[in-house]
C-alpha cells in the first residue's frame, strides 16, 4: 500500500483551519488523514523498495540461520527479511513527561492525556506552549508531522514575542 501523493501538501492547506473547524468538520478531516503516509520527500527512499504494512503489528518473529527474520503479522501476512523498520507511531501523553509532575493537573488534557492547546499552542498552564503530535488534538493532522513543524514554530515564538513586549521584557536580555 503506498501513500497518497501530495497528501503533505493536502495537510498544509489545513494549517492554521483546523483549530476554527466545527466538530464535524474536524471529523472528516481526521477520517481523510488518518491513514499512515510517508513525508513526499522520503518518497523516493521507500516506495518501490521497501515493504509497506501499514496498520499492523508483529504478532511473532523468528530469527532464521542468524541471517534472516520470519515474521507473522497480526494480518496474518508472513514474511521472510533481512531487516525490519518498525515506523510504530505512538500517541502522545503529557502525563509521561516526569518534569511535568508538579504541574500536571493544572494542565487541561482530553483523555488520552493530550493537551488542549489555543490557537497559539498554549496549554492551560501560562507560559507552557506544546507543538507536534502534542498538538495535534487541536490543531489537526498536520501537526503528527513535519507538515506543520514551521507553522507552529512561527506561532509560537510570534505569541512568546508579543507576550514579552506586553511585560516589557527584551529577548536579547
Amino acid at each position: 500500500m503506498s501513500p497518497d501523493k501530495n497528501l503533505n501538501a493536502e495537510q498544509q492547506k489545513l494549517i492554521g483551519e483546523y483549530y476554527h473547524l466545527t466538530n464535524l468538520e474536524k471529523i472528516e478531516v481526521e477520517k481523510k488523514f488518518s491513514k499512515p503516509t510517508v513525508s513526499d520527500f522520503l518518497l523516493p527512499l521507500v516506495e518501490g523498495k521497501v515493504t509497506q504494512i501499514p496498520n499492523s503489528f508483529i504478532e511473532s518473529i523468528q530469527v532464521e540461520n542468524d541471517t534472516k527474520l520470519n515474521i507473522t503479522t497480526n494480518l496474518q501476512k508472513h514474511l521472510t527479511v533481512d531487516h525490519v523498520i518498525a515506523a510504530t507511531g505512538f500517541r502522545f501523553s503529557a502525563r509521561k513527561l516526569d518534569f511535568l509532575s508538579p504541574i500536571i493537573s493544572k494542565i487541561q488534557m482530553n483523555q488520552f492525556g493530550e493537551p488542549i492547546v489555543n490557537e497559539y499552542f498554549q496549554s492551560s498552564e501560562p507560559n507552557l506552549y506544546f507543538v507536534g503530535p502534542a498538538t495535534a488534538y487541536c490543531h489537526g493532522p498536520p501537526f503528527r508531522f513535519i507538515a506543520g513543524v514551521w507553522n507552529s514554530a512561527e506561532v509560537v515564538m510570534k505569541h512568546v514575542n508579543n507576550t514579552l513586549i506586553k511585560q516589557n521584557i527584551s529577548l536579547k536580555n
